[in-house]
């Protein structure tokens, strides 16, 4: 009865210290020469050592080109409203090119204005109205009032009736009482014949300041 044992196999594979190895004599392994041996894997750890360096280079430029296309810098959209996020490269060539401002866009997570507006909104435009109509009463009875050349004089007057009737609306020609009662100027402003001739009456049992609070919102 004939035996056979198995045949030995080999694995041949590359060995770890030689991965650097590019020329025969970068192989140390079967060198006897001390000197010679130390030179080749010195070679080698230097070649090891400047791949190392030079993919570790590779890898900071890529993260630094990452880094710099996702750089935005916040710009104001007047058109829009909103404060919108552009790439730093867009934003010079804005710049570059005298464009401050964005093109018109969109943008889906705008907040919407809806209307009507709730009261509070309103409380301000109130106020603004009341000190124009107030204002526009000054300039329209401009030529019948005495004008103070400081804002702190305080006028107390009886305004005499226009000589051109036609150039005053009729809501704010002179009253008798405002013709004969002397009254500070600010009374001449509304434009209430009735209201003015009661103004008049009472003054001095009312706080000035506190009306016009009242009247203007503070």
């Amino acid at each position: 009865m004939n035996t056979h044992e198995p045949e030995a196999c080999i694995e041949l594979t590359s060995m770890p210290q030689l991965v650097e190895a590019i020329r025969k004599e970068d192989d140390w392994t079967g060198t006897k020469d001390a000197a010679a041996r130390r030179r080749a894997q010195t070679r080698l750890n230097m070649r090891a050592y400047r791949k190392r360096k030079a993919l570790a280079k590779k890898a900071d430029d890529n993260h630094m080109s990452l880094v710099k296309q996702e750089t935005t810098i916040d710009l104001w959209d007047i058109k829009q409203e909103f404060m919108s996020s552009v790439a730093y490269s867009h934003a010079k060539q804005i710049y570059d090119s005298k464009m401050a401002l964005l093109p018109y866009g969109t943008n889906i997570n705008q907040a919407k204005i809806i209307f009507p507006l709730c009261p509070d909104h309103l409380i301000t435009l109130l106020q603004y109205n009341a000190l124009r109509a107030l204002s526009v009463n000054r300039t329209l009875i401009s030529g019948i009032l005495y004008t103070p050349l400081e804002c702190d004089q305080e006028i107390i007057h009886v305004v005499p009736y226009p000589s051109n009737p036609a150039s005053v609306p009729a809501a704010l020609l002179p009253t008798i009482l405002q013709q004969t009662v002397p009254h500070g100027d600010w009374v001449d402003l509304f434009p209430s014949p009735e209201g003015r001739d009661n103004l008049i009456r009472a003054l001095g049992t009312f706080d000035e300041d506190e009306l016009w609070a009242d009247c203007i919102g503070g």
